[in-house]
């Protein structure tokens, strides 16, 4: 910026046209008082309809360009503004864009029409005051801005960021600044609007994983040259979160068209309910690059061959991960330039190519398998590794995706539900408060140590209504014989069988067996005795369970999936 030259602070006009006599009065008085403080450090322009609208414009478009170049609003509140659909429509408008609104409010009547985002606002009231006054007043709230524009306590902040920037710029490596730089400047923007909304009455920023994922790795994607990537349904879950769509949107758009993507699922429901988000994927680099879709059984087959080495398979399987090439392919068909991404659900890593400890991509092997993958035509399968090449609505034609899912899926089957059900004569030794805070304890770890494959726990006490058939009036029979239920879901019958193994659920059924069952305490405490043997142990532990099937019923059952039914389902908007 130039010697002298001050900052333009642009502030948003709002007001009736028949309130135009005040808001002038007021806007010109504004600006007089600031004019003649030279210690603001910024020069005041008002936008207003003279200013902002041509006849013949759209109105509405006149609105949304004159608020996304203002710094804040200045509304008028009158009987005659609340009731204007223009200054409403601003009004809103401002606050989807987080701007502060400075409200001038005619008289505290008009406090309960104002809307609803403008209830909690410290207003400036009217009543007797003179323009000059109400001007005085507003030049107070902007006396902040003096602060924000050119905040001499966070110089030294501002100066070691512009050293960081500085530094990337003078980096030797052009292939790496590029998109270093356009990172520092989307984390700038964003800390940009975090602050500006601490200028208002309502601190509001988007904190979730997915969508800072979202903002960071975006530009990162869209400066590189290819990429080669892969998405796990359980991991990248910001695709079918409603809250980062947009965000989503914007990040498939910043793929380079050379991007091939390879998308891993659990079940065919999942992949079915996907069709839409792959859609997207191919629009945007589908034809140059390559959309693919597999399970997560021929997944854990396959990472191996792009792994670097053996000990890190089961690291790079927990994972999403992409090789991004900075340059054109060298003479050996091999990226010499890249940067490594990890995305762990939490996370996001960045590695350059020096960073040989934390790699776990071999990258000419990955390149290697997905050039192969590239000669599969789209809408088609390839013979030898179960994984297919989408197209455009892929999922619309029936009889294609119907015999393609079958034969991805060896089972068609989705989630399991755990179910425990307590007899009647449990309540004598123990409450239903007692069964939750063992829900808590396993909650904590299956939380922990399932990821991805714990669903959900659910604890309940019987319920005896008086119910009767809707449609011929008779009681229906409801069974008092069991008190308590507990149901643990999980997204697969292995989980459920690993469930049943663990030490920690083993100990926590010891305990409620041996409150419910006294007998069944004896039996425990031979069974801790190492004296004794495996087979004894196992013989011992099946009198227990016969001494405790009067006391509790326990009964798996398994989501079952029809591919017919399935593939009839809309999938996930998008």
């Amino acid at each position: 910026m130039p010697p002298n030259k001050k900052t333009e602070l642009k502030v948003f006009l709002s007001y009736s046209q028949r309130n135009q006599d005040l808001a002038y009065a007021i806007m010109l008085s504004t600006k007089d008082q600031i004019s003649k403080k030279p210690e603001f450090n910024y020069e005041l322009k008002f936008l207003y309809d003279e200013d902002r609208f041509i006849e013949g414009d759209n109105i509405y478009e006149g609105i949304l360009n004159a608020l996304d170049e203002a710094d804040c609003i200045l509304a008028i509140l009158t009987e005659d503004s609340l009731q204007s659909p223009y200054v409403i429509e601003e009004l809103t408008r401002a606050h989807d864009r987080r701007l502060e609104i400075i409200a001038i409010l005619e008289n505290e009547n008009l406090k309960d029409k104002v809307p609803w985002f403008l209830k909690d606002t410290k207003f400036i009231l009217k009543k007797d005051l003179t323009s000059f006054q109400i001007a005085k007043n507003v030049v107070e709230v902007l006396k902040s801005y003096d602060t924000r524009i050119n905040p001499s306590s966070l110089q030294g902040i501002t100066s070691n960021l512009s050293q960081i920037v500085k530094e990337i710029n003078s980096s030797k490596d052009n292939l790496y600044k590029g998109f270093k730089i356009k990172l520092a400047e989307n984390l700038l923007t964003q800390v940009d609007r975090e602050i500006r909304s601490l200028q208002t009455s309502t601190y509001e920023i988007a904190i979730s994983e997915e969508q800072n994922f979202l903002l960071r790795a975006g530009p990162v994607f869209g400066l590189s040259k290819r990429v080669y990537s892969t998405s796990v349904e359980k991991i990248s879950t910001f695709w079918t979160n409603k809250q980062c769509r947009q965000e989503a949107k914007q990040y498939i758009k910043y793929q380079p068209k050379n991007t091939f993507r390879l998308f891993v699922f659990d079940s065919p429901k999942k992949m079915h309910a996907y069709g839409n988000i792959l859609n997207d994927h191919y629009d945007s680099y589908g034809e140059e690059g390559g959309v693919y879709v597999t399970t997560s059984d021929n997944y854990e087959k396959l990472v191996g061959s792009f792994c670097n080495s053996k000990s890190k398979i089961k690291n790079l399987s927990d994972i999403d991960f992409g090789i991004l090439c900075f340059e054109e392919k060298t003479q050996n068909d091999s990226p010499t330039k890249f940067v490594e991404a990890h995305l762990n659900g939490k996370e996001l890593f960045l590695y350059e190519k020096d960073n040989k400890k934390n790699r776990l991509v071999n990258e000419k092997n990955l390149v290697s398998f997905f050039e192969k993958l590239s000669e599969i035509e789209p809408g088609k399968m390839s013979k030898d590794n179960k994984i297919i090449r989408w197209k455009k609505n892929l999922f619309s034609d029936h009889m294609l995706w119907n015999d393609y899912l079958r034969k991805l899926f060896k089972q068609i089957t989705g989630e399991v539900i755990h179910c425990v059900y307590f007899h009647k004569e449990a309540k004598k030794y123990f409450s239903v408060n007692d069964l939750i805070n063992y829900k808590d304890k396993l909650y904590q770890h299956l939380n922990e140590n399932y990821s991805g494959k714990f669903l959900g726990i659910h604890v309940g006490s019987n319920i005896m209504l008086n119910a009767k058939d809707g449609k011929y009036g008779g009681e229906l029979t409801m069974s008092s014989d069991y008190v308590y239920a507990l149901h643990i879901k999980f997204k697969d019958e292995q989980t459920l069988a690993k469930y049943y193994t663990d030490i920690i659920h083993s100990n926590i059924r010891q305990e409620i067996y041996s409150i419910i069952c006294s007998n069944t305490e004896k039996i425990y405490n031979v069974l801790n005795n190492n004296k004794i043997d495996e087979e004894e142990k196992r013989i011992l532990f099946q009198n227990i369970e016969r001494a405790i099937a009067h006391s509790l019923k326990r009964c798996d059952f398994i989501e079952t999936q029809a591919i017919e039914s399935i593939i009839k389902m809309p999938p996930i908007d998008f």
